[in-house]
């Protein structure tokens, strides 16, 4: 079974606010996705909060976890004020419910 994310937005024009809440797998194939509707959503309005809520998830690979934090904490390369941005992990990052592989014996 493939690993996927499911992404729902949120733009609140009367609250200046933007949600980004993600379910499924976060893993490192998935992470480019969610990374790119950050994006678009700072596009959206580049003035309001963003809120990226991963705590839902089904599955979250640690090493996605932290490429996800550090490309949205990290500053934009072009010196432009960045829109603020707050990611919601859960406090234990869930793992794959189909498990490791079995090793295979040789």
């Amino acid at each position: 079974m493939p690993h996927k994310i499911s992404l729902l937005i949120r733009a609140d024009i009367d609250l200046d606010a933007i949600e980004l809440i993600a379910t499924g797998c976060l893993t490192e194939q998935t992470a480019p996705v969610l990374l790119e509707q950050i994006a678009r959503a700072r596009m959206l309005d580049p003035e309001s909060p963003i809120r990226v809520d991963v705590t839902g998830a089904r599955h979250i690979d640690p090493s996605a976890a932290a490429r996800v934090r550090a490309r949205t904490s990290a500053p934009d390369p072009l010196g432009h004020r960045r829109t603020p941005l707050r990611l919601e992990l859960p406090d234990e990052l869930p793992q794959c419910p189909m498990g490791q592989a079995p090793a295979i014996a040789s």
